[in-house]
């Protein structure tokens, strides 16, 4: 199975609180039954923290947390073990899996590559100048893009050297869809149908935190005035889908599923296009689970480090 089928196309709107009906607490869960119930897989995860990203590689899980680097689990996720030497102890806000090699990307220092599972990392940020806080990351059949404090850049050489290919903007995720690549920002929506080399605008209203593609639409959430918006022929034309009166978060559990909405005040999973509910037995009361995984193991959820 290819890597991309493991993870989760994901769109992390907002959450402020699963209020699950289990009193267990934790930082990391695993459903082994397509989250019909949940246990606790956090055995040598520091207590004290939480995940900023998480992918699959080859037969490692690898997580980016907070105040400890790295967090490797190599045996099926029964237990974690730091992995950070070469990028120490400091905050990570990204990871992405690219043939075969891993990036991470910091708050601070730029990004880090790892060539052997994330055993170790070595600087990799020739390009990005002082441009050092990296948000996210995306890949495509021909580069790699990474979302800064300040701009895109796109790296042709594995990561190597970085390119910028566009200024003064602050990246919040990267989504693709048929081809076209679309990057959330500070200042609105972009797309790209080059594969990254230029962009342009398609919308400008607001800062857009997150997009999700669904077919030849685009759906981002207006957390402030808690409506929907839905962007139609890839984003031409914008118009406000429906009002949702609490916080939320949209994702698919894969690829090919159904979006699914957390619906907090109902403490339960829904489905935008069924009435069945997505089970959350085992997951603690007052806690966000933002950061979701598929793994060969089971379906992982972890907090992320603002719930957001």
């Amino acid at each position: 199975m290819q890597l991309k089928t493991h993870i989760f196309t994901i769109v992390i709107l907002c959450l402020t609180t699963l209020g699950a009906g289990a009193q267990s607490d934790g930082r990391i869960f695993l459903s082994r039954d397509q989250g019909e119930s949940w246990l606790r897989a956090d055995t040598g995860f520091p207590q004290d923290e939480s995940v900023n990203a998480m992918v699959l590689s080859v037969n490692h899980v690898v997580l980016a947390t907070e105040k400890h680097g790295i967090m490797v689990s190599s045996d099926g996720l029964k237990s974690w073990h730091p992995s950070s030497h070469g990028i120490g102890n400091q905050k990570v806000n990204a990871l992405l899996v690219y043939q075969n090699i891993l990036l991470a990307g910091t708050s601070a220092n730029g990004i880090f590559i790892s060539y052997n599972q994330g055993n170790s990392w070595e600087p990799s940020s020739k390009g990005l100048g002082a441009d050092l806080t990296i948000r996210c990351f995306l890949a495509t059949t021909s580069s790699i893009l990474v979302g800064t404090d300040n701009g895109i850049y796109s790296s042709r050489d594995l990561g190597k050297t970085w390119t910028m290919t566009m200024h003064g903007v602050q990246l919040n995720t990267f989504t693709e869809a048929n081809g076209k690549l679309f990057a959330a920002t500070n200042l609105g929506a972009l797309r790209s149908t080059d594969f990254g080399k230029s962009w342009d605008w398609i919308w400008k209203e607001r800062a857009v935190l997150n997009l999700s593609a669904e077919g030849t639409k685009l759906i981002t959430f207006d957390v402030p005035f808690g409506k929907v918006y839905v962007g139609v022929d890839y984003g031409t034309f914008w118009m406000p889908s429906f009002d949702l009166p609490y916080t939320q978060l949209i994702f698919r559990i894969t690829p090919a599923s159904t979006p699914l909405l957390i619906s907090t005040w109902q403490n339960e999973f829904k489905s935008l296009r069924t009435t069945r509910a997505f089970r959350y037995d085992g997951l603690p009361e007052k806690k966000s689970f933002s950061k979701i995984l598929v793994t060969p193991y089971g379906i992982l959820v972890a907090v992320s480090a603002d719930g957001c």
